[in-house]
């Protein structure tokens, strides 16, 4: 039997193997980085401006510290209590929509951070017990505070 095969297949293998567990390794990172950014409310795409906070306009930050404002007084006690916060955050919304004058980069990665919110507000008014209701509204409370880590 000639040897030469069985080193190159062995070898070949060894390969595979390797490709294989950096690809498990990558992909474990992803994994690891999507929940990272849940756990801060960041989303994948959303970066800062060279290292500075992204300029906002005055309408765009007094809507988002109006919907903290909200989500600290609603009571959160029953589903309606959730779907009553998620109709008012869903009007903040479209406020901060209507009134945003932001271009370029700081407009885009704006909407990086706004449709994620919107999403999750969305969700929160098709809630359909409380607990997933308050998970949601705990989503939210995290989401916000990222807003402040990305514009000023």
């Amino acid at each position: 039997m000639n040897s030469k095969p069985m080193k190159k297949l062995f070898f070949g293998l060894c390969i595979l193997c390797l490709c294989c567990s950096g690809c498990q390794n990558t992909s474990q990172n992803k994994n690891q980085s999507k929940a990272e950014h849940t756990e801060t409310g960041d989303p994948d795409e959303l970066r800062l401006d060279n290292g500075h906070k992204w300029a906002a306009n005055k309408e765009t930050t007094d809507g988002v510290k109006k919907i903290q404002v909200v989500m600290e007084h609603n009571p959160q006690k029953s589903i309606e209590d959730f779907h009553k916060l998620g109709r008012e955050l869903t009007e903040i919304e479209r406020y901060i929509v209507r009134k945003c004058t932001m271009k370029g980069e700081a407009h885009e990665n704006l909407h990086l951070w706004l449709n994620p919110l919107m999403k999750k507000t969305e969700k929160l008014n098709e809630s359909e017990n409380l607990a997933q209701a308050k998970k949601i509204a705990w989503e939210l409370e995290i989401h916000l505070k990222a807003y402040f880590r990305y514009f000023e």
